[in-house]
């Protein structure tokens, strides 16, 4: 058992075993499909909230869709989506389907193109 030591028991804090929220993502190329979770005590502290959804990086728009879907099902819109970098425009489809205003609220600090490799070897922007 992994909590048999008493100092371990008395570690635990009681968030963990909160049930929370989730939202499963469909496996693209990994064996697993990830969860996206909010603790539900932690609602009434976003509602009436300006929420901004960020990312690390947004490609085909799979993770970011996930985190807009779960903060739907809780009553919550985000006032914008953040980005350290778009890698391609692939997301921008997906995203305008969900919801035609929420593209519009999207900010990174750069995007990168689609690149293909040529027949010399060198990358080029598809």
């Amino acid at each position: 058992m992994l909590h048999q030591h008493p100092i371990a028991r008395a570690s635990i804090h009681p968030r963990k075993s909160t049930p929370k929220l989730n939202h499963r993502l469909s496996p693209l190329t990994r064996s697993f499909a990830a969860v996206c979770c909010i603790d539900p005590r932690m609602l009434p502290l976003l509602h009436g909230r300006r929420v901004v959804l960020v990312d690390d990086v947004i490609s085909s728009g799979q993770s970011i869709m996930a985190g807009l879907s779960l903060l739907k099902q809780c009553g919550i819109r985000p006032v914008a989506i953040v980005a350290a970098m778009l890698q391609t425009s692939r997301h921008v489809e997906a995203l305008a389907a969900f919801d035609a205003d929420i593209a519009a609220c999207m900010h990174a600090c750069f995007a990168t193109p689609l690149l293909l490799r040529g027949p010399d070897g060198l990358w080029r922007a598809a």
